[in-house]
């Protein structure tokens, strides 16, 4: 049973507490991964420009996310906050909010894939330069 529906105006913060816990440990084993794949490509003279702007888009992303799902959330709130209100608020909110997330991970499949033997530009001359340096 979803927890609006069981809790209706009486969820607490705690209530969200461990999923919120999940969410922050998944964000935290997916993010250094996803980061390691997008600077795989860049060459090392420019990995710090390419980490700059990827670090960018990031924080942009994350506050035009938080700008939208908090309009969703007010908009629905209205000018007499209830709690039975919040929470009738926050539903719509995480369903955009999901809805948005699904739409999103489906886009990712449009992303040009490698093959398993085709190793980063960047890789292949990192183990070609260790190569050199070995024999």
């Amino acid at each position: 049973m979803a927890p609006w529906i069981r809790y209706g105006g009486h969820l607490t913060g705690w209530d969200l507490a461990p999923a919120t816990a999940v969410i922050g440990l998944g964000q935290g084993m997916a993010l250094p991964s996803l980061i390691g794949a997008a600077l795989s490509h860049v060459p090392p003279e420019r990995a710090g420009a390419a980490a700059g702007i990827l670090t960018t888009t990031q924080q942009f992303g994350a506050a035009s996310g938080v700008a939208v799902i908090g309009a969703v959330f007010y908009g629905r709130l209205g000018d007499v906050p209830s709690r039975g209100g919040s929470v009738s608020a926050m539903v719509l909110a995480m369903v955009i909010d999901a809805v948005i997330v699904l739409a999103a991970a489906g886009l990712t499949l449009l992303l040009p894939r490698r093959s398993a033997g085709r190793q980063a530009p960047v890789a292949q001359e990192r183990v070609a330069e260790y190569t050199e340096a070995v024999h």
